[in-house]
């Protein structure tokens, strides 16, 4: 390994023509134990190249400040089309570390040992750069995910800024904003990295995290995880950095197969219910059917029965009738022949009012009488227009063949 920090000498043509020559070969020119020994004696020390004007550096000032100042380590030169310098900026790719937090709140390592950096998906991780900076305190850097990382869904927070005098690595939060693992190859870039000279040497503002004076130089990136994750003021456990995505996803499909249960017992529900509906229907249309076969015979036979009932109360009504029509009948000959002897008696008595017999014809006339009396009132007054039961005392005696024969005197009067 060749070592510049011995002895800086500046490029000249010769040296730029051997470059260009070599360019197809990608050669380490600053490594890191290198820039240790270039940057630790100029700490404090004026810009070796005052005549850089404070501006973005181009690629030849990039490499002036690295093999003078040792700004960055491991440097690489050459190789064609994949060659880490460009015109304004120099390639960062992966370090030997990365980290991410896992389902349970825990910082956990991430492997790499096939060579490749696996980003699951919708995750954050954190990775180091596989670069060292030791930046003096006039040179600050910007850095950015390559374009090709971007395209392809991987999010980096635009143009961080890191300040004059910065000691340590980098520590690259990657989010993975796809629904798949992302891999990056060790051997590829992740950033590209720009420099920027400040227009002077600042004695005034707060020092830089990991600036040396400090004592607190910042080479192992899980210090800068822990302190980015520690306990806010009102907390009291840590805040694990995850993608709120993997949640919501899982909130989502936990809503949606709750919303795909409701919604399949609903189909049942409505299809039971359709069921149902449609035996109500069939029910409906067998009752309907049957009151259509049903009802002609149904009033007919109503009919019947009315006029059944009807004809039995006639009946009733007839036979009732003439059986009391017989018997009023009966009663009325008994009472006229009755009258017809009541009379006859009475003539008889007004005859013998100085008989012996006198007074046992009177008590006979008067159980006459009576009974005359009791038969009246048991028959009804008028039963389809017939006579009135005449008062025997009022009442003509017949006469003609069909008027009864008056008792004579001699014939004997049952007084019972």
């Amino acid at each position: 390994m060749r070592r510049f920090f011995a002895r800086w000498v500046p490029m000249s043509e010769d040296s730029d023509a051997q470059a260009a020559a070599d360019s197809s070969v990608e050669q380490e020119i600053v490594g890191r134990l290198d820039a240790a020994g270039l940057a630790e004696p100029l700490l404090g020390q004026p810009d070796p190249f005052p005549s850089i004007a404070p501006s973005l550096l181009s690629a030849d000032h990039i490499e002036n400040y690295v093999r003078k100042t040792g700004m960055i380590a491991p440097f690489h030169l050459g190789g064609g089309r994949k060659a880490r310098l460009k015109k304004a900026s120099y390639e960062g790719r992966i370090g030997s570390r990365a980290y991410q937090y896992n389902e349970q709140g825990s910082l956990i390592s991430v492997s790499m040992d096939d060579g490749v950096l696996v980003v699951p998906a919708n995750s954050i991780v954190f990775v180091e750069s596989g670069i060292d900076f030791r930046l003096p305190d006039y040179m600050a850097i910007r850095f950015n995910l390559q374009i090709l990382h971007v395209h392809r869904g991987l999010l980096l927070g635009t143009g961080p800024l890191v300040d004059p005098g910065f000691w340590g690595k980098l520590c690259i939060p990657l989010h993975n904003l796809t629904d798949e693992p992302y891999t990056i190859p060790l051997d590829e870039g992740l950033i590209w990295i720009e420099f920027t000279k400040t227009t002077s040497n600042p004695r005034h503002g707060r020092d830089a995290l990991g600036e040396p004076q400090q004592k607190a130089q910042f080479w192992d990136i899980e210090k800068f995880i822990r302190k980015a994750a520690a306990a806010p003021r009102g907390r009291a456990e840590p805040v694990a950095i995850r993608s709120s995505i993997p949640s919501m996803v899982t909130t989502a499909n936990d809503k949606a197969d709750a919303a795909s249960k409701a919604s399949e017992q609903a189909a049942k529900d409505a299809k039971l219910a359709a069921e149902d509906a449609r035996h109500a229907a069939e029910d409906s249309e067998k009752a309907k059917s049957t009151l259509h076969r049903l009802g002609f015979g149904a009033a007919l036979a109503g009919v019947i029965a009315i006029f059944s009932l009807l004809l039995s109360l006639a009946s009733l009504y007839a036979s009732y009738y003439w059986s009391i029509k017989s018997d009023i009948d009966e009663i009325q000959v008994k009472v006229d022949g009755a009258g017809a002897a009541l009379s006859e008696l009475k003539n008889r008595v007004s005859s013998m009012r100085n008989d012996d017999r006198a007074q046992l014809l009177e008590d006979q006339i008067r159980y006459l009488r009576n009974e005359l009396l009791r038969l009246r009132r048991a028959a009804p007054a008028d039963v389809g227009g017939g006579d009135v039961i005449p008062n025997p005392e009022t009442r003509p005696v017949p006469r003609g063949a069909d008027a009864a024969a008056p008792p004579s005197a001699a014939d004997p009067i049952d007084a019972r």
